[in-house]
């Protein structure tokens, strides 16, 4: 029997020694975990997950930023077709509904498509929107910050669930960060993460109200210190991270340089044998480069993933049709990428000679004509 390549695999090491203390949330490690994350932003707010955390930086940042928000018949918020099903699933657990915007050819939100949703509308019933970063790959930077100069009453939050070890900024004799224009950002440390604490979330955001509103709503809606009286029925979340959870976290952390350096060795082995989505581009002289999250491959058109799909886990490896289109017909992009994206294995277990028969399995399977089926095999 041969031993199957998973999608993902957490870098952890087999036996852990973890710290219990009285305060089993929200407590040192947990306060640790967040002064090193990896971001430039001046606050972090450490969440129980990903979709958690991205569902309070949506209502604390349309809270702080919109006070007209509390009029809107029906405050929507415009977010990326191609993405993930828990970015949608966000937006509705913060209160609001989605409009779906298409995709460019990287995956990345269309802001084109942003401004033609905002001129349809006039602008109204629209409280925020959401960019998500595309299997590392970041938003652009500098159609966040033009966005914001034009709409400066309307948030802008990024979904960097898989995007921990991105970066951008500028390559100038080094390599210079710069600090996000976006309202606030969000990062999932789920265990298919680069960085993992088996479960849990981080915000990161500038301004200081904003963090205050997200440390609130992490904690039922109310203060450290407030009587349970004060909890938010309307908003409040129940998010705290453990502190298991925050010292899992920290040692996944230390260990992101290295995790990084493979992962790049093995993308490398696959963009040398097949059509891959871009790891970087730059926009106007800012450097966006992928914190490879997963390595993805475009199909041929009329391929049937989902034959692909089953006929890897024949070949006993794990992959998957990761971000879906739910656009509907008016997402073209969003629909092309949806039908043809594949999420390959990509983790540091993994060494360039499983890269290798990955690839090389993938091109075999490919000249087999019965891909273009429309059966599904699973």
């Amino acid at each position: 029997m041969y031993e199957t390549i998973p999608l993902a695999n957490p870098n952890l090491p087999l036996g852990m020694t973890f710290e219990l203390a009285k305060q089993l949330s929200l407590g040192k490690y947990t306060e640790m975990l967040e002064c090193h994350w990896p971001t430039t932003n001046r606050h972090k707010i450490a969440c129980s997950s990903g979709t958690v955390a991205l569902a309070i930086a949506i209502r604390a940042a349309i809270d702080e930023s919109c006070y007209l928000t509390h009029l809107l018949a029906k405050p929507d918020v415009i977010c990326s077709a191609y993405t993930f099903g828990a970015t949608v699933l966000a937006i509705r657990q913060a209160g609001f509904y989605p409009v779906f915007a298409d995709c460019n050819d990287m995956g990345l939100i269309d802001f084109k498509d942003v401004y033609r949703i905002l001129g349809e509308r006039r602008g109204l019933n629209v409280a925020a929107v959401v960019g998500t970063n595309a299997f590392g790959l970041p938003v652009d930077s500098c159609d966040v910050t033009e966005f914001r100069g034009r709409y400066p009453n309307i948030p802008v939050i990024l979904d960097n669930a898989q995007g921990v070890g991105s970066f951008v900024g500028v390559v100038d004799g080094g390599r210079h960060p710069t600090i996000s224009e976006a309202t606030a950002e969000t990062f999932s440390m789920s265990p298919t993460k680069v960085v993992t604490a088996s479960e849990g979330g981080m915000i990161a955001v500038n301004d200081r109200q904003i963090a205050r509103r997200c440390r609130s709503l992490r904690l039922y809606g109310r203060g450290y210190e407030g009587h349970t009286l004060e909890v938010d029925f309307q908003k409040g979340f129940s998010a705290r991270m453990s502190e298991l959870c925050a010292q899992l976290g920290l040692y996944s952390l230390s260990n992101l340089q290295e995790n990084m350096k493979i992962r790049r060795e093995i993308y490398g082995v696959y963009n040398a044998r097949l059509p891959m989505m871009p790891i970087e581009y730059t926009s106007r002289s800012v450097v966006h480069e992928s914190g490879l999250n997963y390595a993805v491959t475009l199909l041929p058109e009329g391929v049937n993933v989902e034959y692909v799909i089953a006929a890897m886990k024949l070949m006993f490896i794990e992959t998957r049709n990761y971000f879906l289109s739910y656009g509907g017909h008016g997402t073209p992009v969003a629909d092309n990428l949806s039908v043809r994206s594949l999420a390959l294995p990509l983790h540091t277990d993994m060494s360039p000679r499983h890269a290798d028969y990955v690839a090389r399995s993938l091109k075999d399977i490919l000249k087999d004509e019965s891909h273009s089926s429309t059966d599904i095999v699973r």
